[in-house]
């Protein structure tokens, strides 16, 4: 730390991630020792761990080759299970503790900076919670360990049951094959035998006609049974398939409509802070010139013609007839209907009258043409605008929709009687200001449905599974009693047609025997047991030496300080104790980290042997083959471990 100065403690206990620990143990100030600590106190003996591992692994593979279609299956089935449940624990509680690990070096980073509270730090969050979490972990490390290495003995017991019944099967066939043999010479001495001997044989067909037929019944029944369990299980799978099919079309239409409501709320942010556009200024324009026009006095007091006056209503009814704007009627100055209503009945107004407000009084024509233009707008709301005079030309003009004057000419925007442009440009500024406000309406509006298409989840239903086929066995065994009632009847019809020919005729016929293949495939299958038992047998070992790692694993590293000894430190003995304490814990997350990496490797392997289709007899024969290289290897590293690091393995 003194030699590099730009490396101070607290940058060291700023651990993020994993990555964080990887490159202190780059550090050079840092990395001879952290090396030394990993090797002085391996977390799981990481290299020889996941060297046994992934050897235990290769061992039951080979057994399961031996196992195949026997009644050590099960149980075989069970120990891969519970193996791959163990490496799954092993690099998930790796995993956990790593980032376990970071947060207590994090906590350490706090304390350092507030010593005062470091007492406080250690005892409530790093040893009643961290720590904790640590310990419960390991537990769960040595229970599948437990569970793993029970399962192994079992497995062991299994196969040396399957063999022995095996054996007793190979008998059974000798046996057979030597009765069939006697059969012949039965066979070949009924033929000098009487009629009473046929009557005999036909008795004995009868009988195995029967067993023949009712063996074909139940091979018929559980290939229905295994039928209706392959049937299930495409169903199974396709219904899985459309299930993730809808899933993926619903995320899509989510995806799409997110994307749409995003575009949308990211239009309705442009408008509210872009300025105003010639469609903004028109339809000020417009408000503006619809609030001076709707403005008029009522009929008790028709000389009140101010800008405060009742507003007209935006549509009314006269003569039969709907009105969207000021008429003459039967009067002789524009009118409407107002928007007050009393009991009395509606009442009515004259319309604005409207004038140019010039600075300099316009000439006799000017206020004529001003007065024209003021009574166009009575029936026309559109017009806005005079112009008097262009390029020094006295003119009449009245613009419809006019935004702004002309530089070059005298032009004027008609206003009601009594009211400036300044109190129109009022108005224009609180209809932009509603405008603003309704468009920030709508984008809140937006950003929230956006948030809830955001929340909302997405499930896929899974299909139910199957109930498991596990008669294999016994189709097995009574396909095979059949076939031996089949030879038994075929060779009882051989007797008896012999027994009705001419003994002459018939000397060189004789009865069928069965072939010897049977005997050879059952007595490889023993030899394959055998390996199986001897492989089980090695890696039982080897995973009772696992299970004598995990019950030594430590749940802290050494050189942890207790919470208690800070209480009574003063600054610098705090932070002194913190650096041992928080140097020790990086060290103990490098030494889990490195173990964590070697053993997803090995996880990942027996993931893919467990998943992956059984082996065709030919893989079969070559691990069979190379069960003997895979179990010297393994014995050699079980005895290194126990020579190098002093751990012993206890089993029953």
């Amino acid at each position: 730390m003194k030699a590099n100065r730009n490396i101070t403690l607290d940058k060291v206990f700023a651990v993020k991630n994993v990555k964080g620990i990887e490159a202190r143990t780059k550090i050079a100030c840092l990395r001879p020792w952290l090396k030394q600590k990993i090797r002085e106190d391996p977390f799981l003996y990481g290299v020889f761990s996941a060297k046994l591992l992934k050897k235990i692994r290769e061992l039951l593979d080979i057994a399961a080759v031996g196992c195949h279609r026997e009644s050590c299956a099960d149980s075989m089935l069970d120990a891969r299970s519970k193996f791959q449940d163990l490496m799954y624990t092993v690099v998930r509680a790796s995993n956990n503790i790593v980032k376990e690990t970071i947060t207590i070096v994090k906590a350490h980073r706090y304390a350092n900076r507030y010593p005062d509270k470091a007492a406080w730090v250690m005892g409530k969050h790093v040893e009643k919670k961290y720590m904790q979490n640590i310990i419960k972990e390991i537990a769960q490390l040595k229970t599948s360990a437990g569970k793993t290495d029970s399962a192994a003995q079992v497995l062991h017991q299994n196969v040396l049951t399957s063999t022995t019944e095996k054996r007793k099967t190979v008998k059974r066939y000798k046996k057979l094959l030597e009765q069939m043999k006697k059969n012949k010479e039965i066979a070949e001495g009924m033929i000098k035998d009487n009629e009473n001997k046929k009557d005999k044989a036909i008795k004995v067909l009868d009988e195995l006609e029967k067993k023949l037929d009712a063996g074909k019944r139940k091979v018929e029944k559980l290939m229905k049974e295994q039928d209706v369990y392959n049937k299930c299980e495409k169903r199974r799978r396709a219904k899985q398939q459309k299930s993730l099919k809808e899933y993926n079309e619903k995320k899509k239409n989510l995806d799409s409509e997110m994307s749409i409501k995003s575009k949308k709320c990211m239009e309705l942010q442009q408008k509210i802070y872009s300025a105003p556009d010639d469609e903004d200024e028109e339809n000020d324009e417009e408000e503006c010139s619809l609030y001076r026009c709707t403005k008029a006095g009522n009929r008790a007091d028709v000389n009140m013609k101010l800008f405060n006056g009742p507003c007209c209503r935006s549509s009314f009814r006269y003569n039969g007839t709907w009105h969207q704007k000021c008429i003459l009627g039967k009067q002789t100055t524009p009118w409407c209907y107002t928007i007050e209503y009393k009991s009395t009945g509606r009442h009515w107004g004259f319309c604005l009258e409207f004038t140019c407000p010039f600075e300099d009084s316009p000439d006799a024509e000017g206020e004529q043409c001003i007065k024209s233009c003021a009574d166009q707008k009575k029936l026309d709301d559109s017009i806005n605008g005079v112009t008097i005079r262009k390029s020094g030309i006295e003119v009449c003009e009245c613009h419809k929709k006019m935004l702004s004057k002309p530089a070059s000419s005298k032009t004027c925007f008609l206003v009601p009687a009594g009211v400036s442009e300044n109190e129109c440009e009022s108005r224009r500024e609180e209809i932009r200001q509603e405008r603003k406000d309704a468009r920030r309406k709508l984008y809140t509006n937006c950003n929230k449905e956006l948030q809830q298409l955001e929340s909302t989840e997405i499930t896929m239903e899974m299909a139910k599974p199957c109930t498991a086929w596990t008669k294999d066995q016994e189709l097995f065994e009574t396909s095979l009693d059949v076939s031996t009632l089949k030879i038994q009847v075929k060779t009882q019809k051989g007797l008896i047609a012999l027994a009705e020919e001419n003994v002459s005729k018939d000397k060189q016929k004789k009865p069928v025997v069965p072939s010897k293949d049977m005997v050879q495939e059952t007595e490889e299958a023993v030899q394959d047991l055998v390996v199986a038992e001897e492989s089980t047998l090695v890696a039982k070992k080897g995973l009772c030496l696992m299970k004598s790692i995990f019950q030594e694993l430590k749940e802290k590293p050494s050189g942890v300080v207790k919470s208690v000894v800070f209480e009574d430190k003063n600054e610098d003995q705090v932070k002194k104790l913190l650096v041992i304490s928080g140097f020790s814990w990086l060290a103990y997350g490098a030494n889990v980290n490195v173990a964590r990496k070697l053993l997803a490797k090995v996880k990942q392997e027996v993931t893919d042997s467990v998943t992956s289709a059984r082996p065709s007899r030919e893989e079969g024969r070559r691990l069979i083959s190379s069960a003997a290289t895979v179990k010297r290897d393994t014995r050699q590293l079980v005895g290194e471990i126990w020579s190098k690091h002093g751990l012993t393995c206890n089993q029953e």
